[in-house]
């Protein structure tokens, strides 16, 4: 069930947006116009823009903006649809819904998984069939208060219990095919694990993360993607994480449900952990609404620390700078979780004393392994430069001292060292062809396609001479002859070598494509503030709410 789009605009024509705003910060109303000061960074002068003629809203500072659903939406963190009934809620306004025959309503598919987790939670206190979750969890050093706060559950192999209890309470087959605690087949997806329910904003159960200790399958599995869950949008927490994130400063990233439980023993409310995946831009985006800095905690091993290197990757390409900090645990513990079941907890508030921000830990960590490898200095100086050159120029010439210090070479030296590096990365320089990731993957892809087969991509994102697509594009083409002579600069060589997956390229297509869309924000934002008429505003606002609302639709279309 969803709500009309004629019910949303009417609704739109009676509400002021001025109306939340007000209420969530400091601001004034002149006319249909008004300042405040935003509410999503910290800032002493308003830089808030907003039209209740228009029901939009535009931030000059942090960039922020849209309509009166999506201020909502932000200032709440709450889905859009949900944004919409609360504006309804604030009018006394009688919404109307589209009913649909293939799909139960989420609000109702929200209410039966409530209940389902109910009945697994009071599966696992107390069934016979639940023994062994118990004694493994007390061995992982989790008391029965922990369990009793996240709500942990248990699912048996025995479908018919289930069935007949869901048959009780009206739960159609269907519908657990829906929340996905069914396959597509009639079968039960969770067979004997243990069940951390996956909450949303409002501590609703939207998903399960399911932990085997007996039988076949993987240790963990998650819940397949549904109406109600995306695993790249939505983090594993405990209840009321937005209100505790909003107070606390520090948010702490783990890699695991039991890691997430173990913090809170520690008395830390805002620890999350992503569900079967590493981290991702979306998680990102939701995480810096809340202005704080973000701890990451992950496990000592490999692994580990090359999704620290990928949020660092993810991380520098953001318009929006964020505090990412990391925790480094000693030799003997892997994660929090095992520090727990040692009874070693209070060892891990030491470890956060001594956390490195992001860039430090990474580099110092890929120091310490080329030295174990025995590479020269100034190898290790060359190989170090993607990271410095993606920096600020501040961050840049912090990392400069932590490199001079760890290779005990002095500071003069490195810069010398750094001016003068190898000859193909000056020329790199030179001929100004420098990308990012995302940028070799989507440049790579079109070398290899003629120019009548580019019906896939954007056309704006070529034509963006900001992003300078199009002459780098030129560029690698006139050095395309060079790979059969064998005279190719190696610094080229990964544009014509890089291997990549379909999901990597639409992944590559979709940020450059917002990269794109905020290129023209930041174009239209630059108008605004030159502007002093009141009509021509509310239309660059309007303008710049339809670009944010494309850049939303790239990753929401399954929405």
């Amino acid at each position: 069930m969803s709500i009309s789009r004629q019910s949303i605009e009417d609704l739109k024509k009676i509400s002021k947006i001025s109306d939340f705003i007000l209420e969530a910060t400091t601001g004034k109303v002149r006319g249909e116009r008004g300042m405040a000061l935003c509410p999503f960074h910290g800032e002493k002068t308003p830089s808030l823009s907003f039209t209740d003629s228009n029901n939009l809203y535009h931030c000059f500072g942090c960039k922020e903006g849209g309509d009166i659903y999506k201020f909502v939406q932000e200032i709440k963190g709450i889905e859009f649809a949900e944004s919409v009934e609360e504006v309804a809620e604030r009018y006394s306004f009688k919404l109307t819904y589209i009913k649909s025959d293939n799909f139960t309503p989420k609000k109702d598919l929200i209410e039966k998984l409530t209940l389902l987790g109910k009945y697994f939670h009071e599966i696992l206190i107390a069934s016979d069939d639940a023994s062994q979750a118990r004694a493994f969890l007390r061995k992982r050093g989790l008391d029965k208060e922990a369990i009793l706060n996240f709500q942990i559950g248990w699912i048996g192999q025995n479908d018919k219990d289930l069935l007949n209890y869901c048959k009780s309470l009206n739960i159609s087959k269907k519908e657990l095919q829906q929340v996905g605690l069914f396959n597509s087949s009639g079968r039960q997806f969770f067979v004997n694990r243990i069940l951390f329910p996956v909450l949303d904003s409002r501590n609703n159960i939207i998903a399960f993360g399911g932990r085997h200790i007996k039988g076949s399958g993987p240790k963990y599995m998650n819940s397949p993607e549904t109406l109600l869950y995306q695993k790249r949008r939505i983090l594993y927490s405990g209840k009321d994480f937005n209100e505790q994130a909003k107070k606390e400063n520090s948010i702490f990233i783990f890699e695991g449900y039991i890691d997430v439980m173990a913090a809170s023993l520690c008395d830390i409310s805002t620890a999350v952990a992503p569900c079967g995946t590493s981290l991702t831009n979306e998680h990102l985006d939701f995480l810096s609404k809340f202005n704080s800095e973000l701890v990451l905690c992950f496990d000592n091993d490999e692994a580990g620390f090359e999704a620290v290197k990928k949020i660092l990757n993810l991380s520098i390409r953001r318009d929006k700078a964020l505090d990412i900090y990391v925790v480094g645990f000693p030799d003997n513990y892997k994660d929090i979780g095992e520090m727990l079941e040692d009874g070693k907890l209070d060892d891990f508030q030491r470890l956060l004393d001594g956390k490195s921000k992001i860039v430090d830990y990474v580099i110092s960590n890929e120091i310490q392994q080329m030295l174990k490898k025995e590479l020269r200095k100034n190898e290790i100086v060359y190989k170090l430069l993607p990271i410095l050159n993606n920096l600020s120029p501040i961050e840049a010439e912090e990392s400069k001292l932590l490199i001079s210090d760890r290779l005990n070479i002095d500071i003069n030296t490195l810069e010398a060292e750094l001016r003068g590096n190898k000859a193909e990365f000056k020329e790199e320089k030179k001929v100004g062809i420098f990308s990012n990731e995302f940028e070799t993957i989507f440049l790579s892809e079109l070398l290899d396609r003629k120019e009548d087969d580019l019906d896939d991509i954007n056309k704006s994102i070529l034509d963006d001479k900001d992003l300078g697509l199009s002459i780098k594009l030129f560029e690698l083409k006139q050095h395309s002859k060079e790979i059969e002579e064998g005279t190719l600069p190696e610094y080229l060589m990964k544009y014509f070598t890089i291997s990549y997956s379909k999901d990597e390229f639409q992944e590559a297509k979709n940020r450059l494509y917002i990269m794109n869309l905020d290129n023209e924000i930041s174009k239209l934002s630059s108008q605004i503030e030159l502007s002093e008429d009141t009509k021509q505003t509310g239309e660059l606002l309007k303008s710049i709410a339809d670009l944010k609302q494309k850049k939303e639709s790239i990753y929401n279309f399954d929405n």
